[in-house]
């Protein structure tokens, strides 16, 4: 490919609808020898998007018009035309599809040669359009290579790695693939695309200050390492600024958000900030900052993991709650939901997650717009966690579920979320695996390889976790990550799991992956307990007691009691008791961490003791997880372990049959 400041043989026009078949054209000409020009990818980040356009069209030989009904309806296409036209330029209409040039069109291609490629042989129909672009170039300026003109155009290759220039937009192989097939097949994309992708990301230069060049070079390392993060999210579109962009600077026209950072030196500690602004208001939707030191510096990559995590999530809550905002007709209704949402995002972040104040938020929401489905979606998200923390009694949650649950379906039945909504409250409140597997494989069915499906493989791991199947929850946990691999949720339970079947060098290599993704309070507590008792199990006391130590240095108050176990373990009795104290004097006691520190100190008597008030209170990690999980192997040969197990199968027993209840109603 040329520099960017070269002339080009052809500036390609194309409906945002008809991306993949104008790429697809470009692709072939450029494999023809041709340079070409087309947006975004030639366009400069930080740069006006119109001025950009003219630059491309007055520096290029002709136009290639990727001619469509959705062209016919753009007046973004118009406007190149037009523009090409008044600048003496030949206008090569190429039809994607079976249909005229609309009459604002038609003047400015009714000379020109036409290529006809939904039918007919496209190696011969591209070969003839790059000879008549040559033959043009070769007349006006001479700038055409004539070894070109002997060239056959070839089939493109999906997937090579032919380079292009640094401005490119990415798009998976798989996605290329299908775009080509329906432009084939002459069949019309969906309709509704926005001119600027909606999940579109610019990510700037992290900025320096000084003359620090080991500095210089740890921010280049970090923007590069984010930049392929970023890229590697399927469902967002990353467009490479130019070195001297900023946020400013980067045309709203362009991008729907930009992400900017800097790295600075505070003494001997390195201070690295980044921020996520929605290009169009020029809002800040997310900020972070982190502080490192010189003796405990983190690998760019392990820091853009984060980060990245962090940015796709608040993008996508962003973009869910301007959606809800441009649906709801309450405007109240509206950011009652986004701040639910944003409560939900939360159980995946750091701060506090509030059950009840999504609850409360949610709520309001459904009585200002009684049709707004994301409130009705809202409200099992609360009901569960508040089951889960003991907050309401897992019979209230469900039925408050089921109830949000029937609305929603009634406003839109088949909605994938709304089912995951469904098959969660199944397996989570009614420890209902059979009927919540159906739902969640109902919901697959639709897009198995949607982003979201992750969620389902997630929830059926856990599934079979709590069947005690751990090979067939491996599948699922390794279907989900295959979908995205950067989900700290699964990756927290897949460690989890890992560590049940002693896989223990696996389960902590994915804990440490998980722990720069999610850093929540209860994911915190999950990682630290599967890594100590990993390395516990590989014989590393050092490290495991180092994992224990900096649990409870970062550990939220309230979090702290629940290494009581783990203190056990590591010979620290007196300090495990004050913490079993404290989760005793709880009003609703968190089971599973006293029954764990019971078993660790012998006291067998009290393990059963709260083992029972686990199962009758459906405790949900307890639930999860007592069939699997190695440290109550000491339980096991005693006879009331048999009396628990019949416990649980009844409390399983009484969930089903609440299940039941509800789909037959």
């Amino acid at each position: 490919m040329p520099e960017e400041t070269a002339s080009y043989h052809a500036f390609i026009s194309y409906a945002s609808e008809d991306r993949d078949a104008a790429f697809e054209i470009c692709d072939r000409l450029e494999e023809a020898g041709l340079s070409c020009w087309i947006a975004p990818r030639n366009v400069h980040a930080g740069q006006d998007y119109g001025a950009e356009i003219i630059r491309g069209i007055e520096g290029s030989n002709c136009l290639v018009l990727v001619l469509s009904q959705r062209s016919n309806n753009s007046k973004y296409v118009k406007a190149e035309v037009e523009r090409a036209y008044s600048k003496d330029k030949t206008v090569f209409p190429v039809r994607v599809e079976d249909v005229m040039p609309a009459q604002h069109l038609e003047l400015f291609v009714s000379s020109s040669q036409w290529i006809d490629a939904f039918q007919g042989d496209l190696d011969e129909h591209f070969t003839i359009l790059a000879n008549e672009i040559i033959g043009l170039c070769e007349i006006s300026s001479g700038i055409a290579s004539t070894d070109a003109a002997s060239t056959p155009v070839k089939r493109s290759k999906l997937g090579s790695s032919r380079s292009k220039t640094p401005v490119i937009a990415a798009v998976t192989v798989a996605a290329i693939a299908i775009g080509l097939f329906v432009w084939q097949q002459g069949k019309t994309p969906s309709a509704g695309v926005s001119e600027i992708p909606p999940k579109s990301i610019a990510v700037l230069p992290f900025a320096t200050t000084g003359t620090d060049s080991a500095l210089g070079s740890y921010s280049s390392g970090l923007t590069q390492e984010l930049r392929d993060r970023i890229s590697g999210y399927q469902e967002l579109q990353t467009i490479i600024a130019s070195p001297n962009a900023s946020p400013d600077s980067v045309s709203p026209n362009l991008v729907a958000y930009v992400v900017e950072g800097g790295v600075q030196r505070i003494g001997d500690d390195r201070r690295v900030r980044v921020q996520l602004i929605r290009s169009a208001d020029r809002q800040v939707v997310w900020f972070e900052t982190y502080d490192e030191t010189e003796t405990d510096t983190v690998d760019p990559a392990v820091l853009a993991a984060t980060m990245g995590h962090f940015i796709r999530l608040r993008l996508v809550q962003d973009q869910e709650c301007q959606a809800v905002r441009r649906k709801s007709h309450s405007k109240e209704a509206a950011e009652l939901v986004c701040a639910a949402q944003a409560q939900n995002y939360r159980i995946n972040q750091r701060g506090a997650f509030d059950p009840q104040l999504m609850r409360t938020n949610a709520e309001r929401a459904v009585s200002l717009d009684p049709n707004l489905l994301e409130a009705f979606q809202a409200l099992p998200v609360a009901y569960i966690y508040l089951g889960v923390y003991g907050q309401l009694s897992v019979e209230e949650a469900s039925r408050l579920a089921h109830v949000a649950l029937e609305r929603a379906l009634a406003i839109e039945p088949d909605n994938a979320y709304t089912l995951f909504l469904l098959g969660a409250v199944e397996s989570n409140l009614d420890f209902d695996g059979d009927s919540a597997e159906l739902t969640f494989r109902k919901a697959i069915a639709n897009e198995p390889l949607h982003p979201n499906a992750r969620w389902f493989h997630d929830q059926l791991g856990k599934i079979e976790v709590r069947r005690g199947n751990l090979a067939a929850a491996f599948d699922h946990y390794r279907r989900a990550i295959r979908i995205f691999d950067s989900d700290g949720r699964i990756l927290s339970e897949y460690a989890k799991a890992l560590y049940f079947a002693g896989e223990f060098r696996d389960a902590i290599e994915t804990a440490d992956v998980a722990r720069t993704l999610s850093p929540s309070a209860l994911y915190t507590w999950y990682l630290s307990h599967t890594k100590f008792y990993a390395q516990r199990s590989l014989g590393d006391d050092t490290q495991a007691e180092t994992t224990l130590n900096e649990y409870l240095s970062s550990a939220e108050p309230a979090w702290k009691p629940f290494a009581a176990g783990m203190l056990v373990t590591a010979g620290k009795t007196d300090e495990a008791r004050r913490s079993i104290a404290l989760i005793e004097s709880r009003p609703v006691p968190s089971t599973y961490p006293l029954s764990l520190a019971y078993v660790e100190l012998g006291e067998h008597d009290q393990a059963f003791e709260w083992l029972r008030k686990g199962v009758e209170g459906s405790d949900f990690m307890l639930v999860n997880w007592i069939r699997v999980d190695p440290a109550f192997d000491a339980l096991r040969k005693d006879p009331r372990w048999e009396e628990v197990m019949d416990q649980l199968k009844l409390q399983e027993a009484k969930g089903r049959a609440r299940n039941q209840k509800y789909a037959s109603q």
